[in-house]
């Protein structure tokens, strides 16, 4: 067998790679599912002339787009608005536990989008300007502390256009690494079990 601390070790490599292989799967789904909406939603004609198979997928939205006459400026329009508005329906408002993974996987959804698009402020080395909104409502959520732990750690680094996609995957493996440490006993809604800072239950 294996000495205590190869064991140790071991048993880290495993949990990484388990990781790893978990964010594999959704990345491949969530490819999977972009396929068939692409193919289920989008005329033939125009899937046969932008959607070639030896191309990216990214390739394949900028084509989508061109072909359907959507300007440029007309997507990183439609992109803002959407983070927007996405940003105001959460403002104020706490971020319960059962929601947290699906606005997690909603915000990295727009923002690529964003991104694609060409958005200001949506690039690797500038995006601070979206920082601020997205951690401001994991300060009313389970993962406050991580958000408050994270902003320090990149104020101390003067990293403040550190890859805004980076701290989202950083989030997502919180949620799984700090899950069963974070989920309290009062309830917030009816289905969740996180009340907040204010609440009656454990944090």
């Amino acid at each position: 067998g294996l000495p205590p601390g190869g064991l140790a070790i071991y048993g880290q490599l495993r949990a990484d790679y388990a990781l790893e292989l978990k964010q594999y799967n959704c990345h491949r789904d969530a490819v999977a599912r972009l396929r068939e909406i692409i193919a289920g939603s989008v005329a033939p004609r125009h899937y046969a002339l932008c959607c070639h198979p030896e191309e990216t997928i990214t390739t394949w939205l900028t084509c989508l787009a061109r072909y359907a006459g959507l300007s440029d400026e007309a997507r990183r329009t439609r992109a803002r608005s959407a983070l927007n508005k996405f940003n105001r329906d959460q403002e104020n408002r706490p971020l319960c536990w059962c929601a947290m993974e699906g606005w997690l996987a909603r915000w990295g959804e727009l923002f690529v989008e964003a991104r694609l698009s060409g958005l200001e402020g949506t690039s690797a080395d500038s995006c601070h300007y979206w920082q601020s909104p997205f951690l401001e409502t994991l300060y009313r959520s389970p993962l406050a502390d991580w958000a408050m732990m994270y902003q320090i750690r990149i104020v101390g680094k003067q990293q403040e256009n550190s890859d805004f996609l980076d701290m989202l995957t950083d989030a997502r493996d919180s949620i799984y690494r700090l899950g069963p440490a974070l989920k309290p006993n009062a309830a917030c809604c009816a289905t969740c079990t996180w009340q907040g800072r204010g609440g009656k239950g454990r944090r």
